[in-house]
């Protein structure tokens, strides 16, 4: 009858109220079946929303997967009325909770699977942001996005979360190669919207700075479009083509990698000020409290303008080691006054590049800012620009550098930072992580090939190392990541590893073939390398003790 319908209304709303009291949600998550009935099964359409609020105010570390689950259940067959709110819910739990973000992703695009039409900008723009702020998860995402776009049927919104995050670390997935990637996402192109080709564009200029074989193919799709109908669509075409048919540096100095989203705002947090601002614009809410904000910030400013003490001593071994270790992004410097971060593309030819971002963190101008190198033979390094420049109080600018190796070498370049503070000149040094691994690139292999070809390789350098830092079940689950080498599936006591070393010599690209034996015993592991050249072999075991001994 009605009145129960209204009884049961009323007990999930107070359920709802007592949940937000500190230690009553545990408890409240004890009547589960019961909230999951009345949103699976209850004719009345109030009631399962309200048991859907319900069940995001419970939601905890514990149980988040189990609801996020049952909730993605109930998405197949959800009123067409409350599907929006029901995606945004599950997409801020997924990520509110997820231990593993690689989990998050997945639940993300089973939203864009299901019920693509509801995802809002904000659930993939974030989604987007998560991958770009967490290098870990960036091949991962790239593979994921990758399968994914094989189907046909994939919601736009898919191709466009797809499209950028190939688009963007595609080096990450080279092995697949340009062509197949080209293609896997180019067959999505006709039945896409103006919006989403202008995305596909801009994805298919990204990929030619990875794969430079792909520019006829790709200039003859901006062809198309510099005289298109839509003006949007025909400045990117016209721009890009101009950008591919000019120097190669110019194209890899517009297409460097993105840096890392700062102070983003989680989904949750995004649609606060969206709804605040709604309710602004509307004349429902008034703006003095976020006057009073700005007041405050204006003081701490001021505060902040204090006396400082600016010290920018040499770049510490633990920071030099992290950034080593991590292989993609990290701090290359931290200080009280300045933090300089890192970028790298590596792992795919002779060349690597890195985007370097200084961070001023005081209240003086980094004037005249310059840098210099001290780099052993055969590795060239340039900045852009290389003229000396201002890093301003409270801001952060760039830097690019491309690295050449022309032969193999066993020490890491070393960086001279210098600037003037508050008329004074200031410099030090840094190590960068540039080691012989970045100029490796992975050839895949069976176990015969592997094999047959391990016996031809005569210059080997072997040595007992003992690890530190690093245990010996994770040294082998990375080490073919870490030292872009293909990890060869077969039956052996040892991690087999076969890549490329690659280099730039009198003009001409110089390719030679790398192998790696890498047996791990508690804490001491056999290192053995194998490669043509006994440069080649010593350099790479020189890496590999500076990496993990």
């Amino acid at each position: 009858s009605l009145k129960e319908a209204n009884v049961r209304y009323l007990g999930l709303d107070a359920m709802t109220r007592l949940a937000r009291i500190e230690g009553m949600a545990a408890q409240i998550s004890q009547q589960m079946t019961t909230i999951l009935f009345s949103l699976r099964k209850d004719q009345d359409a109030s009631i399962r929303k309200r048991a859907l609020d319900l069940l995001f105010v419970i939601c905890s570390k514990e149980n988040s997967r189990k609801i996020t689950q049952e909730l993605l259940s109930f998405l197949k067959v959800a009123d067409y009325k409350i599907r929006e709110e029901l995606v945004l819910k599950i997409a801020i739990l997924a990520e509110r909770f997820a231990s593993d973000l690689r989990w998050y992703l997945d639940v993300v695009l089973k939203l864009i699977t299901m019920a693509g039409d509801y995802v809002s900008d904000e659930i993939w723009y974030r989604s987007i942001q998560i991958v770009i702020n967490n290098e870990k998860l960036q091949k991962y995402a790239a593979m994921t996005m990758f399968h994914a776009l094989q189907d046909e049927s994939l919601h736009e919104n898919g191709i466009k979360v797809g499209s950028y995050i190939i688009g963007e670390f595609s080096d990450l997935i080279a092995t697949k190669g340009g062509d197949k990637l080209f293609q896997t996402i180019h067959k999505h192109f006709e039945t896409a919207s103006p919006r989403t080709k202008a995305l596909l564009l801009s994805c298919y200029v990204k990929l030619c700075n990875s794969f430079p074989e792909l520019v006829p193919k790709v200039t003859a799709v901006f062809q198309r479009y510099t005289a298109h109908a839509d003006e949007e669509l025909q400045q990117r075409a016209c721009e890009y083509k101009t950008i591919i048919s000019s120097e190669r540096k110019l194209l890899e100095d517009v297409f460097e990698l993105m840096p890392a989203f700062e102070n983003a705002l989680d989904l949750d947090e995004k649609i606060k000020v969206r709804d605040k601002k709604a309710k602004i614009a509307n004349g429902e809410v008034g703006e003095e409290k976020e006057d009073d904000g700005e007041d405050e910030g204006e003081d701490e400013d001021e505060d902040e303008e204090e006396q400082e003490d600016i010290d920018l001593p040499d770049q510490t071994e633990e920071t030099f080691k992290e950034i080593v270790m991590s292989g993609k992004s990290g701090y290359l410097y931290k200080s009280d006054a300045l933090q300089i971060g890192a970028k790298m593309i590596a792992g795919v030819n002779h060349e690597m590049k890195m985007k370097i971002f200084y961070g001023n963190k005081t209240s003086y101008a980094l004037e005249n800012l310059s840098v210099s190198f001290n780099s052993p033979p055969g590795v060239m390094i340039k900045e852009s620009p290389s003229e000396p420049f201002t890093v301003n109080p409270k801001e952060q600018k760039p830097q690019f550098l491309k690295v050449v190796c022309a032969r193999p070498f066993t020490a890491p370049p070393v960086m001279t930072v210098t600037c003037t503070v508050d008329g004074e000149e200031e410099s030090f040094n840094l190590k960068l992580p540039v080691l012989v691994n970045q100029f490796i690139s992975p050839y895949p292999s069976d176990a015969a090939k592997f094999k047959s070809s391990w016996t031809t390789l005569t210059a080997e350098a072997r040595e007992v190392v003992t690890l530190k830092g690093i245990d010996g079940k994770t040294l082998s689950d990375t080490i073919a990541d870490a030292f872009h080498m293909h990890k060869v599936e077969m039956q052996a006591a040892a991690v087999p590893l076969i890549g490329i070393f690659n280099a730039f010599a009198n003009g001409n690209p110089v390719k030679m073939p790398i192998m790696a034996s890498v047996a791990v015993k508690g804490s001491q592991c056999q290192v053995i390398i194998r490669s043509k050249h006994a440069s080649v072999a010593d350099s790479a075991l020189a890496t590999f003790k500076l990496m993990f001994a």
